[in-house]
C-alpha cells in the first residue's frame, strides 16, 4: 500500500484520507530515521547545514511521524527555539508525531502545503521540508 501514491490533481480530501489511512504502516516502515536513504545519506547532511535553533521560529512542513524534529532537538540539545511547529496534512501522522516522538514545546498543526501557508511573510527563520519534496505533484 505504501507505494500507491495519490496521483497528480488528487483533491486535498482524498490525499489527506490516503495519508491518514497509511500513517501507522508508513511510520513503522520509516521508523526513527525516516528510512534508509534519510538515515544514511540525508539526515546528517541536513543537520550539519543548520547553524543552530536557539530563539529561532522553525516550521517543519510534511513532518510525517515527527522523527526529524526529534533529531534536530537532540543535535542542538541545550538550545531552545522561540517556536517549533510540526505540520502535516495528515492528522493521523501528527498524532503519531505527538505520541511517539513528542518534542517538548512543539506545536502540531494540520497544514496542506498545496494551500497558502497560514503564516505572515518573514515570520519564520527556518523552514524544513525533509519528508515532503518527493511527495509534491510536479505541477
Amino acid at each position: 500500500m505504501i507505494g500507491c501514491w495519490p496521483t497528480e490533481g488528487t483533491p486535498t480530501i482524498a490525499r489527506t484520507a490516503y495519508y491518514d489511512h497509511i500513517a501507522r504502516q508508513w511510520s513503522r516502515a520509516t521508523g526513527y530515521q525516516g528510512g534508509p536513504l534519510k538515515r544514511y545519506a540525508l539526515n546528517e547532511r541536513i543537520l550539519t547545514r543548520i547553524e543552530g535553533i536557539a530563539d529561532r521560529d522553525i516550521l517543519e512542513l510534511g513532518a510525517g511521524n515527527g522523527y526529524f524534529a526529534a533529531l534536530l532537538r537532540r543535535r542542538f540539545s541545550g538550545q531552545t527555539p522561540h517556536s517549533l511547529i510540526l505540520s502535516d496534512q495528515s492528522q493521523a501522522l501528527l498524532d503519531i508525531a505527538h505520541d511517539e516522538f513528542r518534542v517538548a514545546d512543539a506545536e502540531y498543526q494540520r497544514i496542506d502545503v498545496q494551500e497558502p501557508l497560514p503564516f505572515a511573510d518573514a515570520s519564520l527563520d527556518l523552514i524544513l521540508a525533509t519528508m515532503l519534496l518527493n511527495e509534491l505533484p510536479t505541477t
